[in-house]
């Protein structure tokens, strides 16, 4: 992550940066787990860098006769074994132990969890869900959101400091444009018996509530929860992005969406993507390769060429089968996009990718029917006329779910198998993916996204 900013204990009730909630070496690991190894090496040279997350090495300041290093010398040797760890590839349960049990004994405090919670987007983008809300003004219009993130910080640590003891993070994502911010509530909870005769208090902590704001779009991408805290959360957010009396805005939700399970989807779909309202056989206008510039020669067109060629007449039926389903669920008969990146960026970052997301990107299975922004729940109700009856209709629901719903139906329609599953001449624009998000009424053969 970068350009973080952190908030200090400025307002009352917001806990420092250096505060180190109860966890036990058990619970630390799992959540350092999660992580790739080449990030958890990343967070172990920053931490010694940060005035807020320094090194404390217990087994070496109590050694006998050794001399008492200064904290500079400490910071130095674990930047020194960070190194030594890419070196000597090492396992990630060992430099999980070494960052628990030798350089970070005590535990870790609030800014360390919070920096690795919003790695773990970056590493392990299926680890949250996310929904939308539509910034509006009182007059139920649209209003793009310019957030300041130090402005945003500032009201929100003010008016959440009322509520509960907080604690608020805030980074802008290394590879979209998108301000990020971590939100965590604490409760006090009574002592246990153990700490009873020590009569000092100890907080539990909510889960942590997420919110992602995209750059001048009137949008707010958040992880969904219906509890009271997190309701609470989120009316607070509403009256910080209002900027008076004169300004009030307003998040507005859409009840009928369903959570999208990665935010590079979310993105795409709401973002700034040309893919947005350009998926299914639509998706080559969005790729550049439908349209040429009006200076172009149109001989080079891929319409013109692909018309060119001789038809193909060895081709099985199954080819023949697999190029219609790439054309109904990509729009190319290859099935493959031209575009490096499926979102515009204001400020494109030149920087090279980090270890953990080029190895992300080895990683990612090279599905042939991946979909360019999967999603895990579409739902459509069928609304149409009931035969002898002018008035009444229909209601039926078909609810479909997976890791890519829409990499599932194309998959489903090449299956060779004596007869299809799909029949793709038939198959509806709203079953390949063209609609988005999609959960809406197909009225008489058209889909609408209105509930």
């Amino acid at each position: 992550m970068s350009n973080h900013t952190k908030k200090r204990a400025k307002h009352r009730n917001i806990l420092p940066n250096t505060y180190i909630p109860v966890h036990t070496p058990k619970v630390l690991h799992a959540v350092l787990s999660r992580l790739a190894k080449s990030s958890a090496v990343a967070l172990v040279s920053l931490w010694p860098t940060l005035k807020n997350t320094q090194p404390t090495i217990i087994s070496l300041q109590n050694l006998p006769k050794t001399p008492i290093l200064s904290q500079a010398q400490v910071s130095k040797k674990v930047r020194e074994t960070a190194k030594e760890m890419q070196l000597r590839k090492w396992t990630k349960a060992r430099v999980i132990d070494a960052i628990l049990y030798e350089f970070w004994p005590r535990g870790l405090n609030l800014l360390q969890l919070a920096q690795v919670d919003c790695q773990l987007i970056v590493d392990n983008p299926n680890s949250y869900t996310w929904v939308l809300l539509t910034v509006k003004d009182v007059w139920d219009n649209e209003v793009a959101v310019a957030l300041d993130p130090a402005v945003f910080l500032d009201r929100l640590a003010a008016q959440l400091s009322t509520l509960f003891w907080s604690y608020i993070y805030v980074c802008t994502h290394p590879t979209f444009p998108l301000v990020l911010v971590r939100i965590q509530v604490f409760d006090l909870a009574p002592n246990s018996t153990k700490q009873a005769s020590t009569k000092q208090a100890h907080i539990t902590s909510h889960k942590p509530y997420f919110l992602a704001v995209p750059m001048n779009l009137p949008h707010v991408i958040h992880s969904p929860g219906e509890d009271l805290v997190s309701q609470t959360v989120l009316q607070v957010v509403e009256s910080c992005l209002s900027k008076g009396p004169s300004q009030v805005l307003r998040l507005h939700t859409n009840r009928a969406q369903k959570p999208v399970r990665l935010l590079e989807s979310m993105h795409i779909l709401k973002g700034c993507s040309r893919f947005a309202h350009s998926l299914g056989p639509w998706a080559p206008y969005a790729d550049g390769e439908a349209d040429i510039s009006p200076f172009a020669r149109h001989e080079l067109h891929p319409a013109v060429k692909s018309a060119a060629k001789t038809p193909e007449s060895s081709q099985s039926k199954h080819e023949s089968l697999q190029k219609l389903a790439n054309l109904r669920f990509k729009g190319s008969i290859r099935g493959e996009t031209v575009s490096d990146r499926l979102f515009d960026h204001p400020n494109p970052s030149k920087r090279r990718r980090t270890r953990s997301e080029r190895e992300n990107l080895d990683l990612r299975p090279k599905n042939p029917y991946a979909s360019l922004a999967p999603i895990s729940v579409a739902e459509f109700e069928l609304q149409e006329p009931l035969g002898g009856e002018k008035t009444a209709t229909s209601s039926v629901k078909l609810t479909f779910s997976g890791t890519d719903v829409f990499a599932g139906m194309h998959e489903l329609a090449v299956r060779p198998t004596e007869t299809p599953f799909i029949d793709l001449e038939t198959l509806p624009g709203w079953l390949t993916g063209e609609e988005g998000q999609s959960c809406g009424i197909v009225k008489n053969g058209v889909f609408s996204s209105e509930i």
